[in-house]
């Protein structure tokens, strides 16, 4: 599987473009032939990604066109986006997203006090947010123990480090839509089941404290491009 034909206004990426790398307001490009894992082709073909509605919250506008670019080059035809917390609200709104990809550091609200804000009205109904359950995906550079803890605490359904390959990425969004876990609703906890059954996928990732084999962001995130 491969991505052609990819532009952001004047930069033109070749159908050899395998690596987005994001840190702050900087872009690297690296080269090399995409070839999505076999698990990863094969969830995405059991989603029709061109009906998937999918909200992209970044307040970078570089980040943000490569990140709709890369999408559409991999199917997904719906997409709407946002610069930060507030008009995401008013999108979430309007087009009921399937999926969101969201920044953490926005500026105002942060993206995690939103995501606290969208599992809240799973307790107390929002009008704001019309389906509390819809999956999120967090994109950050931060790659802390404690700030994975607190997006996944949050109630997040995975957590994407930049800089990182659109293998990552794609594999985020395919899982969160098609490994469907139950939605935990109580007063420690609101958000999706943190516990994995497969934890193989992800070994040391946005597991449980205490579990045996956890590690960092970085080491469980197999398929990142560090650097």
């Amino acid at each position: 599987y491969k991505i052609n034909n990819l532009t952001t206004n004047n930069l033109a990426l070749s159908p050899n473009v395998a690596v987005m790398a994001m840190g702050g307001n900087q872009l690297r490009y690296m080269t090399g032939m995409i070839t999505l894992h076999s698990q990863i082709h094969r969830r995405l073909r059991k989603i029709a990604c061109e009906t998937v509605s999918v909200l992209i919250v970044e307040d970078n506008d570089a980040s943000r066109r490569l990140v709709q670019e890369l999408l559409r080059a991999a199917g997904f035809a719906k997409l709407n986006f946002a610069r930060d917390a507030e008009e995401a609200i008013v999108q979430i709104g309007a087009h009921h997203p399937d999926l969101i990809l969201l920044d953490w550091g926005l500026p105002g609200m942060s993206g995690i006090d939103l995501v606290r804000e969208i599992r809240k009205a799973a307790c107390t109904p929002d009008p704001r947010f019309p389906n509390p359950e819809v999956p999120i995906v967090m994109l950050t550079a931060r790659t802390r123990h404690r700030d994975v803890t607190t997006a996944r605490n949050a109630g997040i359904n995975d957590f994407v480090v930049k800089p990182f390959s659109t293998t990552s990425l794609l594999k985020a969004m395919a899982g969160a839509l098609t490994r469907k876990r139950r939605f935990i609703v109580s007063p420690e906890f609101t958000g999706p089941d943190r516990r994995r059954r497969k934890a193989a996928l992800f070994p040391g990732f946005l597991r449980r404290e205490g579990e045996s084999g956890a590690g960092g962001v970085r080491h469980a995130l197999s398929d990142q491009i560090s650097g």
